[in-house]
């Protein structure tokens, strides 16, 4: 109709006749059908290709494994060893870091008081003959005569303080660093733990080989016999850290751990 409002399609103002209603209707069903079928096999599809992709890169990592020949050795407890003494790492180091930045933070707080206070006595307690404050506004008397009161506070505060801090420091700071000293001392020896299992599964891996092969020349019979005396110095070398690691980690976390918590207690307390 001419001059008649725009109408959308599907208002309820919208004069539509009961056939074109119906094929609007079975439109909009087949298209919400069509859309989640689509929908539904695309997921599929993706879900599909996700779980192919991942089982020809396993079957790529074991065609390459298989290929190079390569053993890793592994030692579940110590493992467990080295995974709890990581933990114990992280603790001193979250306590030695907290402690000092605790420390910081009450001496800075303490210092900015004092300047405040030192700023307000300057403001408030003009030079004599200069300006007369009281006099000039009688209303400010108690904030003037406050000024001291604050000042000798934060001067006592400080006072109170000061031991407490320097008992976090002897008490807390100074062991909590010693006992890091010492941890690193035991993660070095962690470390060359590591080095010579490399060196270890390096020349295992390399003598598994030379003995695998079917047609050695007199130059592999040579090296055959270079290897396994490389072989037997490595694991030599790798089981006396690995059994002496294996024995003293245990040994020092029980330790650690009566050393530590009294630590964290009293940090706790003095905060």
């Amino acid at each position: 109709m001419k001059g008649a409002p725009l109408m959308m399609l599907g208002s309820p103002e919208a004069d539509i006749c009961p056939s074109h209603s119906t094929s609007f209707a079975l439109f909009s069903s087949g298209y919400h059908y069509f859309d989640n079928t689509w929908t539904n096999r695309h997921s599929a599809l993706c879900a599909a290709y996700a779980a192919s992709a991942d089982v020809q890169s396993r079957l790529v990592q074991e065609s390459v494994l298989s290929r190079l020949a390569v053993a890793e050795s592994n030692d579940p407890e110590f493992d467990e060893f080295a995974r709890n003494f990581e933990v114990m790492e992280k603790a001193v180091e979250a306590l030695l870091k907290d402690s000092k930045v605790f420390a910081d933070n009450v001496i800075i707080l303490l210092e900015s008081g004092a300047k405040f206070g030192e700023g307000f006595a300057n403001l408030f307690h003009p030079l004599p003959g200069e300006y007369d404050l009281l006099r000039q506004h009688p209303e400010a008397e108690k904030t003037v005569k406050s000024v001291d009161k604050y000042t000798t506070a934060m001067q006592e505060l400080r006072d109170t303080l000061a031991p407490e801090l320097e008992l976090i420091a002897s008490r807390i700071i100074e062991p909590t660093k010693e006992f890091q000293a010492v941890m690193k001392t035991i993660r070095k020896n962690i470390t060359k733990r590591e080095h010579k299992l490399v060196d270890y599964d390096r020349h295992n891996n390399s003598l598994t080989k030379l003995r695998e092969k079917k047609d050695k020349s007199l130059s592999d019979e040579k090296n055959l016999f270079k290897l396994e005396q490389e072989f037997d110095v490595a694991t030599q070398e790798y089981e006396a850290i690995n059994t002496a690691l294996k024995a003293d980690l245990p040994q020092f976390m029980v330790l650690a751990t009566r050393f530590i918590d009294p630590l964290f207690h009293s940090f706790y307390y003095m905060q």
